[in-house]
């Protein structure tokens, strides 16, 4: 059974004579021996007498101490429900944590199968790198001859066949009556 605390102080307090004859009371009620109930029943009328406490205020005391239990209660619900919903958002907070957890760890498994793979593909580059490229097929020869410097004897080859080919197109040309034959101009003739 839970304590309420009916000591407080402020205007709506309980006197501490106010608590003890209650206490009596309940105690009265509580009780199932009719002896012991007579005897209570007389010593709260003593208490009563003494105290001044009249019926009224009897009775006003049992409203108080229901109002304070009433609001004991709206305050113990009001704390249950904050506290469902408190245990709610812990669950919902955890769910989501575990589900960032598993996330985390599949992400970090799919990260390890990249990093194996990328090791793998380096490794491959590193052993084409170390092989020595093939030559290249050359094509059929139809590329130019590289240009070599030009010898002296040959010069003088394509010099005398321009000289003998200009002769021989100058001869042919007289021959062939297109042009003049030169004429050989004897000493003082104009």
């Amino acid at each position: 059974m839970r304590q309420t605390d009916v000591t407080r102080t402020g205007p709506g307090a309980l006197d501490p004579a106010e608590i003890r004859l209650v206490s009596g009371i309940a105690a009265l009620v509580l009780d199932e021996q009719p002896g012991q109930a007579a005897a209570a029943i007389a010593a709260l009328r003593r208490r009563a007498e003494q105290a001044g406490i009249t019926g009224g205020a009897l009775k006003t005391l049992f409203e108080r101490l229901a109002a304070a239990h009433g609001a004991e209660d709206e305050r113990a619900e009001r704390a249950a429900q904050a506290a469902r919903a408190a245990r709610a958002e812990v669950l919902r907070l955890q769910t989501d944590a575990d589900a960032a957890a598993m996330q985390t760890s599949r992400l970090a498994a799919e990260n390890a199968a990249l990093r194996r793979r990328l090791a793998q593909i380096e490794r491959r580059v590193r052993a084409y790198e170390m092989i020595e490229p093939a030559p290249l097929p050359q094509p059929p020869h139809t590329a130019l001859p590289s240009p070599r410097r030009p010898r002296p004897a040959g010069m003088l080859a394509g010099v005398v066949a321009g000289a003998m080919l200009t002769i021989l197109v100058v001869q042919a040309l007289h021959f062939a009556g297109l042009t003049e034959p030169p004429r050989v101009l004897a000493a003082g003739q104009p």
